[in-house]
């Protein structure tokens, strides 16, 4: 394992190459995608690179926390906003040339359901200020890693998904769309297929001219048709993530129920024992008792 992600291909490098100009920002440091429990880059990784500008902030200026992770604001604005200007002034100053701008913002949306939509008036004039010149040869990409996957939500059916299923959505200029009606019936089809990061890489692939191979055996690029019968398995995601299958509920008098309750009740406990002797040996951890049995669930159909 590198010290840091520098020697990582990346595809901004590929495209660095072919003449592209390149843009990396976050609006959050410490659990940045290439920070978060890892090294980051010793050198700036991209032709523009925000963290340098945001850590001299972060350092600068008094910390404000409200409801999640980071509610920092540099002046009378938060960081994303700022982040989201930065990202305005590089697309309207490079729309004659070829650009890659990857941006990815946490502060307003990690830790709580409902903090998001007190930046969608932000978000939305964000991206309605995109210039006619800007949208009319770039490929926009808007999307998501995962929802929440902390706190009460995940009790419900819908959190459940929040892990599992995170959003994307592409916007293509008109000429695009009417030059290549195929690829774009294609994209479409597509929203209701099995597809991972791995076709949106290819997508990227082909979209750049970079290279028209698969990014591993089973991917493919979004624009092209993806089968209707592709399964988990094939994709290699397991169980835990996998939605391609039907959840029906058994009765939790069941007495299976209670003898799968009372093995899972051991496996967190033989977990905490070990965390205690090798994490914490001063923690004393409560001896963990079924209390009650509030869902159990099945496959309907067999992991595929």
């Amino acid at each position: 394992t590198p010290s840091t992600t520098d020697p990582c291909p990346i595809i901004w490098q590929d495209l660095n190459r072919k003449g592209y100009i390149t843009s990396y920002g976050e609006d959050v440091t410490d659990i940045s995608t290439f920070n978060f429990h890892k090294k980051g880059f010793q050198e700036p990784p991209t032709d523009y690179y925000w963290r340098p500008l945001l850590f001299a902030a972060e350092s600068q200026f008094k910390k404000k926390t409200v409801d999640t992770i980071h509610k920092y604001c540099v002046g009378s604005s938060s960081e994303a906003e700022h982040l989201m200007q930065y990202t305005h002034e590089f697309v309207n100053q490079f729309s004659d040339y070829s650009y890659f701008n990857f941006v990815w913002m946490n502060a307003f949306s990690h830790d709580d359901v409902n903090t998001p939509s007190r930046m969608d008036k932000h978000v939305y004039e964000f991206l309605s200020g995109l210039n006619y010149t800007a949208l009319n040869n770039t490929v926009v990409i808007f999307m998501s890693d995962h929802g929440v996957r902390f706190g009460p939500i995940r009790q419900t059916y819908s959190g459940w998904f929040e892990d599992r299923l995170p959003y994307i959505f592409f916007h293509f200029p008109a000429w695009y769309q009417a030059k290549y009606p195929g690829k774009i019936r294609n994209l479409r089809d597509n929203r209701n297929r099995l597809t991972t990061v791995y076709d949106v890489y290819d997508t990227l692939n082909a979209l750049t001219r970079l290279t028209n191979r698969s990014s591993c055996n089973n991917s493919r690029s979004l624009l092209e048709p993806i089968s209707v019968h592709r399964s988990c398995a094939e994709m290699n995601i397991s169980k835990h993530y996998c939605t391609c299958t039907e959840l029906i509920n058994l009765s939790r008098e069941d007495p299976k129920a209670l003898r799968l309750a009372q093995y899972v009740l051991g496996i967190i406990s033989k977990r905490l024992e070990k965390h205690k002797t090798t994490v914490k040996p001063n923690y004393h951890c409560a001896n963990l008792t079924l209390k009650s049995i509030h869902l159990l669930q099945t496959d309907r159909n067999p992991f595929k």
